[in-house]
């Protein structure tokens, strides 16, 4: 029925379709998300105070940092700056995978000799390693980033202490209001996506939050399902966008100089805000008043969804690692800690990971695998 719908044809991502797929079956349509968010912020004046071009590859993570903190990128005379801002739960969410997948790797899952693989088993994931671990070495990220975790990690930016972090773009817009109490001539930037061997890439994110479905027992015709999906493409429209986002001309809002602006705050969350849950797709609409952060942010999410690499086990339950996979992987998580911090070496790491199999990993592998198999054409 898609293709009968001109904005839900226009919305419909195949990718993010497989992800909420069902041994191999569509059953819904799911509420878009950005699939491509994850990449490098940093302060943009001290890149333009040492004359330094943003990142563009891996290797400049590393030229950037050890020049944010060897060369006095504030101009105080002073040497209190650092490179990196890392925390423990960063590390394992976006540091690892943005950098691993930039160097043509998997974003934790992938196909390897014809098996689902966990990214910790491949040599990209080893060099990422590698290269966080040099730049702990060198002390061009914070030394405590094992004990850190939450807003910390931004914490150091704002604090004028460390110059770049991984992690969703948008947080350049909503993250870095201490940033300029503290200091108003700061300037923060950021990029989405490295180059790589395979050209720019960056992980993907599932690219939906929850699944619209239609069962027979309450969508009982073939012309219901149609005026539902009718209405699904109808909220789409910019007019119908701008109302979930604003609510009524008059009622809720009024027009200055091109922008809405909230007449009655509380008279649309009361009536307007919670409707929006019954919206498929974010707004993107822009406003002359719009930050340009988010103009821009919203401009990289729909170029770099080509270059999104997809987690393959997205769309696939492992039963064992649905029980206990989320213990199983702190066996990585902390052997990826040591190894950075100079605790651990290769075979250290490898022996966390055959403990990894032999607990159970070895299942989670066999079962995703039989699960991918199963539905390849």
């Amino acid at each position: 029925y898609i293709k009968d719908y001109p904005n839900l044809q226009k919305y419909w991502n195949d990718q993010i379709a497989n992800n909420i797929s069902v041994d191999g079956k569509i059953y819904g349509i799911y509420r878009d998300r950005p699939l491509a968010r994850k990449g490098v912020i940093f302060r943009q004046d001290w890149l333009d105070n040492l004359g330094l071009q943003q990142p563009e590859k891996v290797d400049d993570l590393y030229t950037i940092a050890k020049a944010f903190t060897l060369d006095d990128p504030d101009k105080n005379g002073k040497n209190d700056t650092f490179g990196l801002s890392l925390s423990d739960d960063n590390l394992m969410t976006d540091t690892t995978v943005v950098i691993e997948t930039a160097m043509g790797g998997f974003n934790q899952w992938g196909v390897k000799d014809g098996k689902v693989t966990p990214d910790f088993m491949t040599d990209e994931y080893m060099e990422a390693l590698k290269l966080l671990r040099k730049m702990y070495e060198e002390k061009l990220l914070n030394q405590d980033f094992g004990a850190v975790k939450g807003t910390k990690l931004q914490d150091n930016i704002n604090q004028g202490k460390a110059g770049l972090y991984i992690s969703s773009i948008d947080d350049a817009n909503a993250k870095h209001s201490d940033l300029f109490k503290l200091n108003p001539e700061a300037k923060i930037d950021f990029v989405l996506g490295l180059e790589g061997p395979s050209g720019d890439k960056l992980p993907a994110n599932s690219g939906y939050s929850g699944v619209f479905m239609f069962p027979k027992s309450s969508v009982k015709t073939e012309e219901d399902l149609k005026q539902i999906l009718t209405y699904f493409d109808k909220n789409m429209d910019p007019e119908v966008l701008k109302l979930f986002a604003f609510g009524v001309e008059g009622v809720h809002y009024k027009t200055e100089n091109g922008n809405p602006v909230f007449t009655n705050e509380q008279l649309w969350k009361d009536q307007v805000d919670t409707l929006s849950q019954l919206r498929i797709a974010p707004s993107d609409l822009t406003f002359p008043t719009e930050s340009d952060v988010m103009k821009k942010v919203k401009q990289l999410y729909k170029d770099n969804v080509p270059n999104a690499v997809p987690s393959v086990i997205e769309p696939f339950i492992s039963p064992t690692n649905s029980e206990i996979g989320a213990e199983l992987v702190k066996v990585i998580n902390d052997a990826r800690v040591k190894f950075i911090m100079g605790d651990i070496d290769e075979a250290g790491f490898a022996k966390a990971t055959e403990e990894w199999r032999k607990q159970g990993g070895d299942k989670i592998i066999d079962e995703f695998t039989q699960a991918y198999n199963s539905v390849q054409k």
